[in-house]
């Protein structure tokens, strides 16, 4: 085999783990802040109750007043273990 092939094998195998080592990270981050992850309402937010978010149930405070159970909603900030949301715009994207 030649050597300039062999090169550009590990070189292309590295990059491409490279890449994927970032995307995990990011996404871990993104998970342990919780800002702009989509969650759905568990119990209704009057304006406080409850988010599920990755499988978690969060308790969560409405800057938009009143969000009933089911609706989508957008993670702004965590404090501890509480969590500021707003609705989920229709058309608006999840990541």
């Amino acid at each position: 085999m030649d050597v300039a092939l062999l090169a550009l094998i590990i070189g292309g195998l590295f990059i491409l783990v490279v890449g994927l080592y970032l995307a995990y990270q990011t996404m871990v981050m993104k998970k342990r802040t919780l800002k702009e992850n989509v969650g759905v309402v568990v119990e209704e937010l009057n304006p406080t109750g409850q988010v599920k978010v990755h499988g978690e149930i969060w308790s969560a405070r409405s800057v938009d007043g009143n969000i009933p159970e089911g609706q989508k909603v957008m993670v702004l900030e965590r404090k501890g273990l509480n969590i500021k949301v707003r609705k989920l715009m229709e058309g608006e994207e999840e990541f």
